[in-house]
């Protein structure tokens, strides 16, 4: 600094230099991002130690996961994503009021579920949801699979309850069966 620097010039130069310090250290922060990320830095442990793809990470939330990919900060919010308006707990009595014959049916899945000892696992809500990718059909949100299909499910159940559920915690499942209506939406 000069010393024949006046009050004005001085706090000119002062906020000059914080802006560039500024830039400078988003700068890093940016390089560090691009540089780290991308190559699979732990960032939920935080370690900048690299992935070996067995080992079960945490991630937020207290929410464990043997990750098969490399960390990404999206992935860790990914399962805060609100559930679609589509299958909500609303939509899903609303559907049932609507479809008396699919509340049959869902009363029907429930008893067949309750009488193999896996009816409490899951909420039906969740077991029943579908296609909620296609607001013009709200219909295909929820789904009964077909009779045929029904001891299918028994022991996934039974064998997310006993091995999967003590290291993931609570979760929200999906079932697996997609009503061919849903695929040619």
């Amino acid at each position: 600094m000069n010393a024949a620097m006046n009050w004005r010039e001085w706090q000119f130069w002062r906020r000059t230099m914080f802006r560039k310090l500024l830039f400078v250290m988003l700068f890093l922060c940016a390089l560090v991002l691009v540089l780290f990320i991308p190559t699979g830095v732990n960032i939920a442990r935080n370690s900048l130690a690299k992935f070996d793809h067995k080992t079960p990470v945490k991630v937020g939330f207290g929410l464990r996961a043997n990750q098969e990919f490399p960390f990404y900060p999206a992935a860790a919010i990914m399962y805060r994503r609100r559930t679609p308006r589509l299958q909500s707990e609303r939509a899903y009595r609303k559907w049932l009021e609507e479809n008396p014959a699919k509340a049959e049916m869902v009363r029907q899945y429930q008893s067949f579920l309750n009488d193999n000892n896996v009816g409490e696992i899951i909420p039906m809500r969740e077991l029943l949801q579908g296609c909620a990718d296609n607001p013009l059909k709200p219909e295909l949100a929820f789904d009964v699979p077909p009779k045929a299909l029904w001891p299918n499910i028994v022991p996934t159940l039974k064998w997310f309850d006993a091995n999967a559920r003590p290291i993931i915690g609570k979760v929200r499942l999906y079932h697996g069966y997609r009503n061919p209506d849903a695929n040619k939406a």
